[in-house]
């Protein structure tokens, strides 16, 4: 009795939720909202996304069978229209607020992305809402716009779908997954990899960049993202470019990518170093992007190619193999990001790398050795004994990301040798999985000593490792974020 009486309580509550959820197109008797004297009629978000459907196999023409249109585009960047997709189509359950309007993606392009720079891309995919009113006459007017530059229209706030550009790039088939398979066969996704700039680049804007962590991608930072350009004054401020990276690449490799890309992406961007906005750049970095980007802003010096050849290294590969080894051992530190907040940083990796995780993780990352690919072959037994004993290793069995977060790692251990330029304000948001009870000094994954920088700013919130979109940790970014920069 219980079971049959659990059975018809869950499909009450799944038919509440279909009812609550899709649109019914074929349901004519829609609520419509009267706007006052001499006004038109609000229609409301099931009929408008039954007349986008209509309008959209019209190519957005003018008219619809038997209805005369007018359309009012407001959007600051979808002068070019090639689609506009519902947001129930997009994802039926998810999180909407209230507010008038259709949420929808508008883009611009046959292609979600364009090119900008060698590993640097544009995107032609944005949010919109599509508000349709209906005149005494019949008639209809559509008025598209951007939610984050306009909250309210005939008085009304805008309705917004949470996450909906990325949900809409993420049902690609390309795409799905990405976190894992870029995790797990990293040299199949290096294509792909690179800059994206969610709207065109503003001078007038100052760049923030999200570097994402291991066995991740830009869509854990989509919930800090839109929280930011939801906020007027900062919406105005910033622009935000997403860095992604096939996490299961090595991250010192990783960084030699994204320091060039960067210079590539600010060379094309600013030819004349003209822009001050670009020295202002602010790199929110989670995890293993953390490592990354501290790499890129750290003078090497010589420390990592003593961690990885030892005293002996330099006199035992030819000519050609120092060339190679050269851009990841030793580059010019990059200069443009003013501020960095770390978020879950494990600056002096994570025990979890070792042991049965790392060991799990050496059997299924599809990666060959980048660092000293083909030194093996031109090596003698006696002077491979010459060299550390993690390079002799690697030699033989290549090295993942997952190895590189392991404490005892060479490039961890010469990271830290690296001092942060003084220039550079940095502060860090660690989470303790304790809090509010009682303080247990890790978030799950990384230990509070390992994201711990002395001598520079920190707030310890209760969080685990998934820190990007805890409320307090946003909250915080966007208390950095309205501070006075210099």
């Amino acid at each position: 009795m219980k079971a049959t009486y659990f059975k018809i309580l869950l499909a009450a509550m799944m038919f509440h939720l279909a009812a609550c959820s899709f649109p019914k197109a074929s349901d004519h008797n829609f609520k419509q909202q009267h706007l006052g004297h001499n006004h038109p009629t609000l229609l409301d978000v099931h009929q408008t996304h039954k007349l986008l459907k209509q309008w959209d196999a019209n190519h957005y023409r003018t008219t619809l069978p038997n209805q005369k249109i007018t359309f009012t585009n407001k959007h600051p960047y979808a002068k070019n229209i090639h689609k506009i997709i519902s947001g129930y189509t997009i994802s039926s359950f998810t999180k909407r607020n209230k507010g008038i309007g259709l949420p929808v993606v508008v883009q611009t392009d046959k292609n979600k992305f364009k090119i900008v720079s060698h590993k640097a891309y544009q995107t032609n995919v944005y949010p919109g809402t599509l508000v349709v009113t209906r005149k005494a006459s019949g008639s209809l007017h559509f008025t598209l716009l951007d939610p984050r530059s306009q909250k309210r229209l005939y008085k009304h706030d805008i309705a917004t779908q949470r996450n909906i550009v990325i949900d809409y790039i993420y049902d690609d088939p390309l795409n799905r997954s990405l976190s894992i398979k870029g995790l797990l066969n990293p040299l199949s996704y290096q294509h792909i990899q690179g800059f994206y700039l969610s709207r065109p680049y503003d001078k007038n804007r100052i760049p923030i960049v999200m570097i994402h962590g291991i066995f991740s991608s830009p869509e854990t930072f989509m919930d800090m993202a839109e929280t930011i350009e939801s906020q007027p004054d900062l919406y105005q401020k910033y622009q935000i470019w997403h860095y992604y990276y096939p996490t299961g690449t090595p991250w010192l490799a990783t960084a030699h990518d994204f320091r060039k890309s960067y210079r590539d992406l600010v060379k094309k961007l600013d030819p004349q170093q003209a822009n001050p906005n670009i020295n202002k750049t602010i790199i929110i970095a989670h995890s293993m992007g953390g490592l990354i980007s501290r790499l890129s802003l750290s003078d090497p010096k010589n420390t990592l190619k003593q961690a990885y050849l030892g005293d002996h290294g330099s006199t035992l590969l030819t000519p050609d193999q120092h060339r190679k080894l050269d851009p990841y051992f030793h580059y010019k530190p990059l200069t443009q990001p003013q501020q960095i907040i770390f978020l879950g940083v494990p600056h002096r990796g994570s025990r979890l790398a070792k042991g049965i995780v790392g060991w799990t993780m050496d059997k299924l990352i599809a990666i060959p050795n980048i660092l000293i690919k083909g030194t093996q072959k031109v090596l003698l037994p006696q002077q491979k004994s010459n060299l550390p004993k993690h390079t002799q290793r690697l030699l033989t069995n290549g090295e993942n990301a997952v190895n590189q977060l392991q404490p005892n790692n060479p490039a961890l251990k010469a990271l830290n040798q690296m001092q942060l330029p003084k220039r550079l304000k940095v502060h860090s948001i660690i989470g303790d999985i304790g809090l509010p009870l009682i303080r247990l000094n890790t978030d799950g994954v990384v230990s509070y000593p390992s994201a711990h920088i002395t001598g520079r700013p920190e707030t310890i919130i209760p969080s685990n490792h998934d820190i990007t979109d805890a409320h307090k940790a946003i909250k915080q970014v966007l208390s950095i974020l309205r501070e006075k920069q210099l």
